[in-house]
């Protein structure tokens, strides 16, 4: 340790790969973990009608290290609530992972372009205070 755990996750309109989802004014999504056996389960993270998920869908980190030493599971936990909303969504959950932390940030929107015949252009959003990489 320690650990985090990471995930992406999108919420689409039903049968739709075009149009991103809003959940309903009473509609969650919840990442669970319990440390128990399943006895008692926390919110880790938690998505309702006030979140903006990207079409691509949207990738989570969540920091482990109050569970340092525990024995853990996790859950995911959906609801349309009792209020039915016209709303009516596809959610995808993906690359989950459980790894330690990185020792330094990892870099974000990764971008190659530009493909001469010897090279690329590499871009990407620093997100620590790095002034050397290694590629």
């Amino acid at each position: 340790g320690p650990f985090q755990v990471e995930l992406d996750l999108a919420i689409m309109q039903f049968a739709s790969s075009i149009n991103a989802g809003t959940l309903g004014s009473d509609d969650q999504v919840q990442l669970l973990i319990t440390s128990d056996g399943g006895t008692t389960w926390t919110p880790l993270l938690l998505w309702d009608s006030t979140s903006v998920i990207p079409v691509g869908g949207e990738h989570f980190v969540y920091d482990l290290t109050a569970y340092s030493g525990s024995i853990v599971q996790f859950g995911i936990w959906a609801s349309e609530g009792t209020v039915d909303d016209t709303a009516d969504n596809d959610i995808s959950v993906d690359n989950f992972e459980v790894r330690a932390i990185p020792s330094c940030p990892e870099p974000t929107a990764v971008a190659v372009s530009n493909f001469p015949p010897d090279g690329a252009e590499i871009s990407w959003t620093e997100n620590g205070s790095a002034t050397i990489w290694n590629i």
